[in-house]
């Protein structure tokens, strides 16, 4: 397993990898999504840890670009602007994980593990948040049952 960190911050990077030393050692650093793509070798079982912050929205465009290019590429985002209408516009381009700048140690690495069974990771926080927001009545309106 190969896992790749985007981010224009050294410190975040610095960050991420204390948090998977334990577990994972074929780790590397890029500075941009665009260096990371100009440097790209698709192989089976890559994971690319892309942070987002408020001046990296421009980066949607090529996360899409990244995700319909090589579709066995795994990514995981974790924003910073922990923004719902970018965790919307990002679970549209199918991403395989989401977590907020608020993170825990223990939650990226299940993150990890979870994207790498083939599945899905959105952060818990995150669904609380959406949840809340929801109105009570349109939960528990007395429409047809599914």
């Amino acid at each position: 397993m190969k896992i790749s960190i985007v981010s224009k911050y050294p410190i975040i990077k610095e960050g991420i990898i204390s948090c998977l030393n334990e577990s994972y050692n074929n780790v590397v650093y890029f500075k941009s999504l665009d260096n990371f793509i100009e440097n790209f070798v698709d192989e089976d079982d890559n994971l690319v840890i892309i942070t987002l912050f408020i001046e990296d929205l421009r980066s949607i465009e090529n996360i899409s670009l990244l995700k319909n290019t090589y579709s066995t590429i795994k990514l995981l985002i974790i924003d910073f602007n922990e923004s719902k209408d970018i965790f919307f516009k990002l679970s549209k381009l199918k991403i395989d994980g989401y977590l907020l700048g608020t993170f825990a140690k223990e939650d990226i690495n299940y993150a990890i593990k979870k994207i790498f069974t083939d599945g899905k990771f959105y952060d818990r926080e995150l669904l609380y948040r959406l949840v809340e927001d929801e109105p009570a009545d349109s939960i528990t309106s007395n429409k047809n049952p599914v």
